[in-house]
């Protein structure tokens, strides 16, 4: 299940029901009188994660040592898989003029991961565009649903607006499971994750950083240390835009400062104006695969994650139920 946040695009859900005829055959089908909403689901699968991660990480680490390293820091500083996200908004209804629609933060940074379990406390605006950009992105780009198989071929954007990637539970759950067992500080993902923050998925950047990364047997407890070295070694040597300049330079901030840090690109993303060639890079990246990125994006609610900067450890992942 990758649509694993509301509204869970392409699952019947709360969000959205199946519609089908009076007359159509499926209505009869047992499985079909027996579905439940995507909200359950959603449920299920991250326990499931979260349970099946907990697991992978007491194996990998008895006895003090991690075999393969790089097997875990690889689900930090590279996208392993992703996660779809989509506005709350069905295309069919958007129209020019209508009220901005609020973009999924998800696209932007890794928000579950640098806002929820690292606990930046940050103050942010939530991206938006106009519904008229919108509309002129889908007609520009002749976006369109299309089943190559049956031939079937629709003008529009999928059910709900803005279908797009982000950071992976899958990925986030190994490095949130790392900081509980004291193989990497919070301060060293947060460091990590900062590294082309704007860029959550595929970044370039941030691989780069694997080269670092120990592929021999290591202490548990000194993994993130011994990488962190690595990185700040090389950045003296390197130029002040590289990535493991940038990582350097997030190290020797002091924590509170991170947020601070955070905040300000936020706040640039949110203020940049149609055509800039952070949001012309997007859309050519998106091209490819369907999606098209509107390129104006304007602060409208603020996203407030509140926590206490003097902490130094993570906090306890808030668990289902389902979990225990």
């Amino acid at each position: 299940m990758k649509e694993l946040k509301q509204p869970w695009i392409n699952w019947q859900s709360q969000s959205a029901a199946i519609q089908l005829p009076d007359n159509d055959p499926l209505r009869d089908n047992p499985l079909y009188r027996r579905v439940i909403g995507a909200e359950n689901l959603e449920t299920t699968v991250r326990a499931q994660i979260n349970r099946w991660t907990a697991a992978r990480l007491e194996k990998v680490t008895a006895g003090g040592i991690v075999q393969h390293p790089d097997h875990l820091l690889r689900q930090l500083f590279t996208t392993t898989t992703v996660n779809l996200t989509s506005t709350a908004t069905q295309s069919v209804g958007i129209r020019p003029g209508d009220e901005p629609l609020r973009l999924p933060m998800g696209f932007w940074m890794n928000n579950d991961a640098l806002l929820d379990d690292l606990e930046l406390e940050v103050e942010a605006p939530v991206p938006a565009t106009t519904t008229a950009l919108y509309a002129q992105s889908l007609a520009t780009f002749g976006f369109r649903l299309e089943e190559k198989a049956g031939n079937f071929s629709r003008p529009g954007d999928t059910f709900f607006a803005f279908v797009v990637p982000e950071a992976a539970l899958e990925d986030n759950a190994v490095v949130r499971e790392m900081g509980e067992r004291g193989l990497i500080s919070p301060k060293f993902a947060a460091c990590a994750l900062m590294v082309d923050f704007p860029n959550p998925v595929f970044s370039a950047d941030r691989a780069r950083l694997m080269r670092y990364v120990p592929t021999t047997a290591t202490a548990a407890d000194s993994l993130g240390d011994r990488v962190a070295q690595q990185i700040l070694a090389a950045a003296g040597t390197l130029p002040a835009d590289s990535p493991e300049a940038r990582f350097a330079a997030h190290w020797n901030l002091p924590e509170r400062h991170l947020a601070r840090r955070l905040l300000r690109t936020a706040h640039r993303l949110s203020e940049e104006g149609p055509g800039t060639d952070h949001h012309q890079g997007r859309l050519r990246r998106l091209r490819p695969a369907g999606r098209v990125t509107p390129q104006t994006v304007q602060g409208h609610e603020a996203a407030r994650v509140r926590t206490d900067p003097a902490r130094h450890r993570y906090p306890r992942h808030r668990r289902d139920a389902a979990d225990e």
